[in-house]
């Protein structure tokens, strides 16, 4: 046979071999072979650089060549792995997955790094010299590859996690808004030309007058934006009347716009992960693992910034900033979400473009506290190019001037000169300038490049008033908002918080607990047991509440139900909660789910948590109002079942009959009853069959019939007697359930239903069609005449006994 071959008498399929696995296994090998080949190529050169022969580009070649071979197969195989977790993993499992490749990143850069700062003499490393523009251009290649294969697995990532997007992409066309830009634009222009101005000595004429057309200006802004609104509302106007000059007029502001949301979104979606900062496994607690991958990427940067000659050093310095920017757009972005969920209650939007598994607080604000050696290291790269700077003769302080050998100065002398400029930089606390600090840094203006400098010193300070302090403020008012909604959730006013304020709350207020104490709780009485529960996790354990988190939640119950709205939370985010794969917060949702009798979750839970609570609550006897909320639960799980009949399994139908068991007959529940007879119809399932008959049936007719005999009471045990609906109008329902089983096999054929179940609903139907009453005869009878068209086509022969 072809592609086989004989051994051992068994034929061996050597296809079975080439699986991706292999290959990439096989690469890997070959990776470590070359890496070897270059040791063995390059470690007896010990000769200068100039007396390096082809021998040393060799070995360089080899072990560049292993090294991106060994990440291109890890690449391959991690794309591998996130595709067959599809429908699986979580987005931040998936992105959990590239941490390899952002580990291989920081190793580049940082032997990159090595290098740059030892810069060896002699060995094959020595033909790389940085002195020579050649080289240095090499050098940057090099830098740029090592981003290359993280760049290409978060690429491929982002692009699997698009699919579940309705867009299905990576951009967004609505991140900065029309508004947004066209302020940031004109606050720029408007910067750049006041600096510009200020340079080239244009206010100089304005003398005392400068202070009032300041002033004047200030309140012209506050005006500016009392008035913005009635201006965009007449812009609208202008525009509905003439579709064809809007379209004309705002068509290239708009496709700005989309460009510059395409670039944030590239800064959001692709830069920022290659910085680490979304990689946390342990969410978004303490320093992790996150936190030392931001260190590990921005350090190698900065000290590449230091050791390159400039201008070069301008590239990973640079590189650096638009990292420490992604990451902070990215945190944006977070919180934008976190304001969208609040107000919807939900996580589950189109809306939600990020998610909330880390706020990246903590991330951003690392991120720019490298600002602030990076600003500096930004200066000292400049100055040699331009010479705006120089060292201070400290002997003169009275008359300053800069020494006459031009020396650069050390790297802290600049750190110290920004600090100054910080200092003054700091709005509200401008107390340097106010009270006359006489602290005199060591580098000063230099007098023949004044304009260069000055623009220099302004545009660190701009950097700091719109980047560093408005990330602070940020933060401040994010605690101060965390703080109001925590204040607001007590006082009972609000019912739901941000998914990431969420977290904090389940996860500090419930605690783990043994098996012990849940079979000590199982064994209270139901009054016991509602004071505080103890929730089964499965796998993930036992969990109950905090004494303090109990107290808090009954206050806030408490305060709600003086409104006339008890509620412990919101009921829509504990659907979603008691699905979510973070066990704390899925076991505190249970827990108010149990301990205040909730119905949460979909259909399939619900069902289960009213039948059991139904246990203990003797509908029979119970009051007025029980019985009004109980009934308004019935029909409203039995009608959101109906939308997805065929999650419904027999275990929940068996639950479903259990309801009916206790309301049977009750004129208050007879419209859940007609929902439950509907879905009842939807399921076509053997047992949905047999609980029809069982509530049409007589009992003596079900004794009589050696069919409903041996099933019906196997099924729902000695409770089926109490199944039967004594009114004719209420059979009707449960007769037409039986019509529509049939009519929908007729419509949705490929969904196989056995043909002995279609067998034992006509044997229900025409039985009902010789026995019943008026009404609930004729409806049998279209039953019979429906399940007699489906049994007349190909039906298979098996049975389906879920939904």
């Amino acid at each position: 046979m072809a592609g086989t071959t004989e051994a051992g008498g068994k034929a061996v399929n050597w296809r079975r071999h080439v699986t991706l696995k292999n290959w990439t296994a096989l690469a890997t090998f070959e990776a470590g072979l070359l890496m070897v080949l270059a040791l063995a190529i390059g470690w007896p050169i010990r000769v200068p650089a100039d007396a390096a022969g082809p021998d040393a580009w060799a070995a360089i070649g080899f072990g560049l060549a292993a090294w991106f071979l060994f990440q291109c197969a890890r690449l391959v195989r991690i794309c591998a792995d996130q595709r067959s977790e599809t429908g699986k993993a979580s987005p931040e499992r998936r992105r959990m997955m590239l941490s390899e490749l952002l580990i291989w990143m920081f190793v580049s850069l940082l032997a990159l790094c090595l290098f740059a700062l030892l810069q060896p003499k002699t060995g094959a490393l020595s033909v790389l010299k940085l002195e020579l523009p050649g080289r240095l251009a090499i050098f940057m290649a090099l830098l740029g590859a090592s981003f290359a294969p993280a760049i290409a697995g978060i690429v491929h990532t982002e692009r699997l996690l698009a699919q579940a997007r309705p867009g299905k992409s990576i951009l967004r066309n609505d991140a900065i808004s029309g508004g947004s830009l066209l302020f940031g634009a004109f606050t720029m222009v408007l910067i750049v030309s006041l600096a510009w101005a200020a340079a080239h000595d244009a206010f100089e004429a304005l003398g005392p007058n400068m202070g009032l057309i300041a002033t004047l200006f200030v309140m012209f802004a506050f005006v500016f934006f009392i008035v913005l609104s009635s201006v965009t509302r007449g812009l609208n106007l202008f525009q509905e009347r003439d579709m064809t000059t809007k379209a004309a007029a705002f068509g290239p502001a708009t496709s700005l716009t989309t460009l510059v949301s395409w670039i944030d979104s590239i800064l959001v979606r692709i830069i920022s992960p290659l910085t680490g900062a979304i990689q946390a496994p342990d969410g978004r607690h303490g320093l992790g693992w996150h936190h030392a991958l931001i260190i590990g990427v921005m350090t190698p940067l900065t000290l590449l910034g230091y050791a390159l000659p400039q201008p070069w050093g301008l590239i990973p310095i640079a590189m650096a900033f638009l990292f420490a920017l992604s990451v902070g757009r990215r945190w944006s972005w977070v919180e934008g979400d976190r304001e969208t969920a609040s107000r919807l209650r939900t996580t589950k939007s189109k809306d939600i473009h990020i998610g909330f598994s880390n706020d990246l607080r903590d991330e951003a604000l690392l991120s720019y506290a490298f600002l602030f050696v990076l600003v500096p290291l930004t200066l000292f790269q400049l100055n040699e190019m331009t010479g705006a700077f120089c060292l201070q003769d400290l002997s003169t302080l009275d008359n300053p001037r800069c020494l006459a050998n031009g020396q650069q100065g050390r790297y802290d002398d600049w750190i110290g000169f920004f600090g100054l400029e910080l200092l003054k930089a700091v709005p509200l606390v401008d107390w340097v300038e106010i009270y006359g600090l006489k602290a005199e840094p060591t580098i000063m203006q230099n007098p023949e490049h004044r304009e260069v400098a000055q623009h220099l010193m302004f545009g660190s300070r701009v950097l700091v008033d719109f980047v560093v302090m408005a990330a602070l403020f940020q933060a401040i008012a994010i605690f101060q908002r965390n703080h109001t909604q925590r204040k607001l959730y007590d006082s009972g006013q609000l019912d739901v918080l941000d998914p990431i304020s969420e977290e904090d709350f389940f996860e500090t207020g419930m605690i783990k607990a043994s098996k012990a104490d849940f079979e000590k709780w199982a064994q209270l009485p139901p009054k016991e047991q509602a004071k505080n529960p103890v929730i089964d996790l499965g796998k993930h354990g036992y969990f109950t509440a905090k004494p303090s988190f109990l107290a808090r939640v009954e206050h806030h119950v408490t305060e709600q139900r003086m409104a006339g709205m008890p509620w412990p939370y919101d009921r829509n985010r504990l659907n979603e909660l008691v699905r979510d794969p973070r066990p704390d917060l899925q076991a505190g949702a249970r827990w108010m789910i149990r301990k205040f009798g909730l119905l949460a979750g979909n259909p399939r839970n619900q069902v289960g948590q009213l039948a059991d609570r139904w246990l203990h609550l003797k509908i029979a006897s119970a009051k007025d109002d029980v019985i009004f909320v109980e009934k308004q639960n019935f029909e409203d799980v039995v009608k959101s079942a109906q939308s997805t009949p065929r999650d419904f399994s027999n275990l929940e139908l068996g639950r479903l009959a259990s309801l009916m068991i206790e309301t049977c007959n009750r004129p208050e529940f007879a419209y859940a009853h007609m929902q439950a007879f509907k879905l009842i119809g939807m399921l076509r399932t053997r047992n949905a069959v047999l609980l029809l008959a069982a509530s049409v049936l007589k009992p003596d007719q079900v004794e009589a019939d050696a069919v409903w005999r041996e099933e019906i009471p196997g099924v729902f045990s000695l409770e089926w007697r109490r199944l039967r609906q004594g009114q004719d109008e209420m059979r009707v329902h449960a007769y037409a359930a039986l019509e529509a089983m049939a009519l929908n096999g007729i419509k949705y054929p490929i969904y196989g239903v056995g043909a002995s179940t279609y067998r034992l609903a006509l044997h229900l139907a025409e039985q009902a069609a010789a026995t019943e009453a008026s009404k609930s005869r004729v409806r049998a009878a279209a039953a019979r005449d429906a399940l007699l068209q489906v049994l007349g086509s190909a039906v298979e022969g098996g049975d389906s006994e879920d939904a």
